[in-house]
């Protein structure tokens, strides 16, 4: 369930990062469009290709080895061990987890039936439509045995099906030889811009982000840029990019009534689509054959900027997120308190922590004890596991006296908890790396131990010197170690 929690963090933080991307290429989508109208495309898939990339996930991971935040920054995994909210996100994500497999099977059983109609394919060898093919498959550069050639009946209109071994399917039609070649330009233009691929991902992206309203149309906009390009790369392959007239002529004349409503929903994409997106691809390549087309230097350099923007923006948002948490975990997690104390240190009081409870005495006898106008100082040498606490034995304490901590770290920087406990489990600490020295109070007489808590999971801590006095002029601290 851990796990199914953080991968729902991760999908909300790339959903949100991808959204504001997005929105981000709407805006530059009119400039794009003036530089070079195929950048459009590219840059909307790169903004895609963002859903399912953890980025800014990423980047909040990271802030917890400081690399891309200063070294006063606290960093948690996400509600890791908070009590209150745990149970709350972790049904969250069960839900979350159970949708994802709703959806799943709802496209699995849309490509079942699909599949079905396959098994009506016939192939189509030695007739006109087939010399037609392999001629244009030719042109396209696209090797023979990549792309078969297939009639099906119960299909209305012509389609690409499958990403790997892809088939072009023909309805049962009387096609001229401009026709065929109109079609096979189309269908096999999807085909090397790798619009099945892109299908597919489009898919995945509106299972796993369903829950995001701004993802249900993506799949739309991605279609209607992918017959866009398969539109410039027909015309341009048939040499017609300037008159484009007659190519949504036989287009039009092809399209069937049954088939002007959208497919989107079907993982295959066809020639024909609604008079509405027939309207908007006339005007784009009316736009493109108008477009001044910048250098090839250019394009990469405009990409690799647009990149490097939606990168940034992405681990804006990843560490922002790493802030929200760090604010909220402080103030739900087991229902700690957080105090300044009077040296400017955040003090952390909590009860009935997991690993608290389950702290086990450590038999260690200290370097040395000294006595001095009723006080007693002494000073422990530790190894700290990775991962792992470690405490002295009880001592005794008043209301009203105090426990002088210094701590000395050698060799290595690494988070880690030390404060007191007492009995009933209530404990009361500060978070640091490197050497301290800090005063706890003591709110109420009892036993209390001295612990050390390593928060790291990777590396152990070699050396650590702790040395501590209970401050009482009045009465001599008993110590059982």
């Amino acid at each position: 369930m851990y796990f199914v929690s953080q991968l729902l963090f991760a999908i909300i933080i790339s959903s949100l990062t991808s959204t504001l991307l997005l929105l981000t290429w709407r805006l530059m989508r009119q400039w794009f469009m003036r530089v070079n109208p195929k950048l459009v495309n590219v840059s909307l898939q790169i903004v895609c290709v963002t859903y399912l990339l953890p980025i800014g996930y990423v980047a909040s991971l990271l802030t917890k080895y400081r690399w891309l935040k200063g070294m006063g920054s606290t960093w948690k995994l996400y509600f890791a061990r908070t009590r209150h909210i745990t149970v709350a996100i972790s049904i969250i994500a069960l839900i979350w987890l159970v949708i994802v497999c709703f959806r799943f099977r709802k496209y699995y059983m849309q490509y079942r039936m699909l599949r079905e109609k396959l098994k009506d394919n016939i192939p189509i060898k030695g007739e006109l439509a087939s010399e037609v093919f392999y001629r244009v498959c030719k042109e396209l550069g696209i090797p023979e045995g990549k792309v078969s050639l297939q009639r099906n009946p119960l299909m209305e209109t012509p389609l690409i099906v499958r990403v790997y071994k892809s088939q072009v399917l023909l309805p049962d039609w009387d096609y001229t030889e401009k026709e065929l070649e109109l079609i096979f330009y189309h269908e096999l233009s999807h085909y090397k811009n790798h619009d099945l691929k892109w299908r597919l991902l489009i898919l995945a992206i509106t299972i796993l982000h369903g829950f995001n309203p701004f993802v249900r149309p993506l799949i739309s906009i991605v279609s209607f840029w992918g017959e866009c390009m398969a539109d410039v790369s027909a015309l341009e392959a048939s040499g017609n990019v300037h008159n484009a007239k007659k190519y949504f002529e036989i287009i039009e004349r092809l399209m069937p009534e049954s088939s002007k409503q959208e497919m989107d929903k079907y993982p295959f994409v066809a020639l024909c689509r609604s008079n509405k997106v027939m309207v908007k691809r006339v005007e784009f390549i009316q736009r493109y054959q108008h477009a001044h087309i910048c250098s090839r230097q250019t394009e990469v350099g405009l990409l690799a900027i647009f990149s490097l923007a939606l990168t940034m923006l992405a681990v804006g948002v990843g560490i922002g997120f790493a802030d929200l948490h760090k604010f909220v975990y402080k103030a739900t997690e087991n229902g700690i308190k957080i105090q300044i104390a009077e040296d400017g240190m955040e003090e952390y009081y909590v009860k009935g922590e997991k690993w608290i409870l389950n702290l086990q005495p450590i038999s260690i006898q200290p370097d040395g004890i000294w006595n001095t106008d009723g006080e007693s100082f002494y000073s422990l040498r530790w190894e700290v596991e990775k991962n792992t606490c470690q405490t002295t034995g009880s001592f005794c304490a008043k209301s009203g006296q105090r426990v002088d901590l210094s701590v000395g770290v050698r060799f290595i920087e690494v988070d880690y908890k030390i404060g007191i406990l007492n009995e009933n489990g209530e404990a009361c600490y500060i978070q640091s790396q490197g050497s301290i020295s800090h005063n706890f109070n003591i709110a109420k007489t009892g036993k209390y131990r001295i612990f050390i808590k390593n928060n790291s999971a990777n590396e152990s801590i070699p050396y650590i010197l702790v040395n501590y006095k209970l401050q009482d002029r009045n009465a001599m601290a008993v110590v059982e170690h």
